[in-house]
């Protein structure tokens, strides 16, 4: 087994074991743990829609957080059918203090339905495109100079392939960066019906931020 793949699935069981993977908690599983992973993963997104002016899917910063926040909902998914208001009153504790009060007293009920709404979204494509990051060093700390390294590496290698230029080295440095990148969005991008189930959820809470 090659090393690459080797790490991809290492990466993929800690998607599965944890939710604090992506720097956005520590990765309890306590129901407070998992809130406040969840709201710093939701701030970051946030932050991020307030930047773009939409939920851009092209984004691996963004690609990150929603695969790390769904990791940290799952325990929502129920919460409609059986009782969890223990649950979810400690989830929306860590849910305020995470999200450095994006989320708070008055706004909490309401944000912790969407994600519950969220929690039943099959982000599996989500996940997979994050873990494929993770397993080539990518992570939301350096997420955004690694995608910018990627585009810059791309540019230079068409610019090298136009001149019919033998210099390729300053690409090939990021080859397999650029190439996690791209498989990444793909991934994301073939799965239309989820990705947009998502975005409309996250959508309806970024409303109630307003």
């Amino acid at each position: 087994m090659k090393l690459n793949a080797i790490l991809a699935a290492a990466a993929a069981l800690l998607l599965a074991t944890s939710c604090g993977i992506f720097g956005a908690g520590n990765g309890t599983q306590t129901p407070t743990g998992s809130g406040q992973a969840s709201g710093a993963a939701l701030r970051n997104l946030y932050t991020q829609y307030k930047t773009d002016g939409k939920i851009d899917m092209t984004n691996i910063n963004n690609i990150l957080n929603l695969a790390a926040l769904s990791q940290c909902i799952g325990e929502l998914k129920d919460a409609g059918k059986v009782d969890k208001s223990e649950y979810v009153k400690e989830f929306a504790t860590g849910l305020i203090l995470g999200s450095n009060n994006l989320v708070n007293q008055t706004n909490s009920t309401p944000v912790v339905g969407g994600l519950t709404n969220l929690a039943g979204i099959n982000l599996s494509s989500v996940t997979t495109a994050a873990a494929g990051l993770l397993a080539n060093g990518i992570t939301t700390a350096n997420a955004a100079a690694q995608q910018a390294a990627a585009q810059q590496a791309a540019a230079q290698q068409a610019a090298a392939q136009q001149a019919a230029a033998a210099t390729q080295q300053a690409a090939t440095a990021t080859t397999n960066t650029a190439s996690a990148i791209s498989n990444a969005i793909t991934t994301v991008g073939a799965a239309t019906n989820e990705v947009t189930q998502a975005v409309s959820t996250l959508s309806t809470i970024f409303n109630l931020f307003k």
